[in-house]
Order: structure tokens, then C-alpha cells, then sequence
């Protein structure tokens, strides 16, 4: 299966604008962060 990079960028933008974030940084600071009701 081939996913071009446009595909990527794409979804990858989308899941960014779900989570209110702008960058693959904020994406793996979200990542390690705990749940807020831990």
C-alpha cells in the first residue's frame, strides 16, 4: 500500500486541528502529557 506524502500532510492537519495543536511537537507534548482527570 502506497500513501503519497499529500495523504499524510492531509490527515496529519486534520488530527492537528482536532486536538487544537499546530505542530508535530505540540502532537508528542499532547502525547506524554496524562489525562487531565488523573
Amino acid at each position: 500500500m502506497f500513501l503519497s506524502p499529500h495523504t499524510v500532510g492531509f490527515h496529519l492537519r486534520q488530527i492537528f486541528r482536532k486536538l487544537h495543536i499546530r505542530s508535530r511537537v505540540e502532537l508528542a507534548s499532547y502525547h506524554r502529557t496524562p489525562p487531565a482527570d488523573f
